[in-house]
């Protein structure tokens, strides 16, 4: 054999090893890919070997499996297993649910403060899920020591990152005077914001607030519009906002519509105010009604 038949030789090997290498590469699935696809059992024996070796957003997902029962048998104390390996590697998603299963005892013996030590350390590392928990738990005092001053904080630093609820709960606190002093306009600002990034509760209060004049002008048809946003959201409260305005203006069928819509999903005392009005509407207008609310519901369901 020549040496250059030698090395051409040589060249098909390395070239056929590079090519079965490659072939197994593309063989080798992404196993979120695959996650997603509710493959669970592949998912599984691809995320396995991942999370042995120490893959923090592996051992997290395998969490979820266990959690939630995907393609393996639930088990929430394996799930919080595979949780604090990945919490213990810093993965923030999983920071946060063990902070949440330690506050719970679920999994885990309830440790309410080590919960709140894994709280704080996704929160000041930016995670906004951990800044609105720690938020709520010191403003409603939830198994921890009521704090004011501190859900301020932890709603204020969600919100500097232009989150729609932190937004919508500091216009609460403001609207309510809860650990501040009472700011109907402070809250106006902060739920409009809220509600052009389209967060549903703001939207309904803002509505209200432009309805009630409290944002400077009093324009029906800009508060009918925030009011709409959020009904097609499903929000029930504007759209029992909606069947007044309706109402008011003398449209039974649009009313009554907006009232089953908001009967339909839970509404206190919507039904009967849809009873009450349809006495007063004929045979014709009442099946206006039922087919309007019927396309409003749908709507709301898509979004």
């Amino acid at each position: 054999m020549t040496w250059h038949k030698h090395y051409i030789l040589i060249g098909l090997i390395f070239l056929i090893g590079c090519q079965t290498d490659l072939a197994s590469v593309r063989q080798d699935p992404d196993p979120y890919v695959v996650f997603e696809t509710s493959d669970y059992e592949q998912a599984f024996r691809l995320l396995i070997p991942m999370a042995d070796m120490g893959d923090a957003k592996a051992q997290y997902y395998l969490g979820k499996m266990f959690d939630q029962g995907l393609g393996v048998t639930r088990s929430v104390v394996t799930a919080s297993k595979w949780y604090l390996a990945a919490a213990n590697r810093q993965y923030l998603p999983a920071v946060v649910e063990m902070g949440e299963r330690y506050f719970y005892g679920v999994g885990v013996e309830q440790d309410l403060q080590e919960s709140i030590t894994l709280f704080e350390v996704a929160a000041f590392k930016g995670q906004i899920d951990a800044q609105l928990r720690l938020a709520k738990i010191y403003e409603t005092g939830e198994r921890a020591q009521k704090d004011l001053i501190l859900s301020h904080h932890w709603y204020q630093q969600a919100a500097n990152t232009g989150n729609p609820q932190a937004l919508y709960e500091l216009g609460r606190l403001a609207a309510n005077g809860i650990g501040m002093e009472k700011d109907l306009a402070q809250a106006s600002e902060w739920w409009r914001e809220s509600a052009f990034l389209g967060y549903a509760d703001a939207q309904y209060h803002y509505g209200l607030m432009v309805s009630q004049q409290i944002t400077g002008t009093k324009t029906l048809e800009e508060a009918r519009e925030w009011f709409n946003a959020a009904a097609n959201q499903g929000h029930w409260a504007a759209m029992l906002a909606l069947g007044d305005m309706a109402r008011a203006a003398h449209n039974f069928p649009m009313a009554m519509s907006w009232y089953l819509c908001a009967a339909a999903l839970g509404a206190p005392s919507a039904s009967s105010q849809a009873r009450n009005l349809a006495m007063e509407m004929s045979t014709e207008a009442r099946q206006i009604a039922q087919q309007q609310s019927q396309i409003f519901l749908s709507i709301a369901q898509l979004k």
